[in-house]
């Protein structure tokens, strides 16, 4: 088993190894989902690398549809929440956003081809 793990891993099959973290267990008891049109759609690499460096922001997508990207975060409150969509809110370039609450988490899987 360690030789074939080994193997893909040189072969670029797994790219990598994480753990889930409980949020919550750090005072993070929000998840969201943001999707943000951009005015100039050439400049969705730019302002996703901008957007990545917010702390709360977990995740960056670019996608295809009225919406240039779609952001994956947590915050500890609403009022959190408030505040990371003012940071951005005013990352240049932004046309709008649209955002919505997780309630709950139906769950997660890695897809392994056959």
């Amino acid at each position: 088993m360690k030789k074939k793990i080994a193997g893909m891993l040189e072969h670029g099959v797994i790219e990598e190894f994480a753990c889930n973290i409980n949020m919550a267990k750090f005072g993070y008891h929000l998840s969201f989902i943001t999707m943000v049109r951009i005015v100039n759609a050439n400049n969705s690499e730019k302002i996703a690398k901008k957007l990545m460096k917010i702390g709360e922001i977990y995740s960056v997508d670019m996608i295809t549809g009225e919406y240039d990207l779609i952001l994956r975060g947590y915050s500890k409150d609403q009022a959190d929440l408030y505040n990371i969509l003012s940071k951005i809110q005013f990352v240049e370039g932004i046309d709008h956003l649209f955002t919505n609450i997780i309630i709950k988490s139906m769950g997660t899987k890695t897809v392994v081809p056959e």
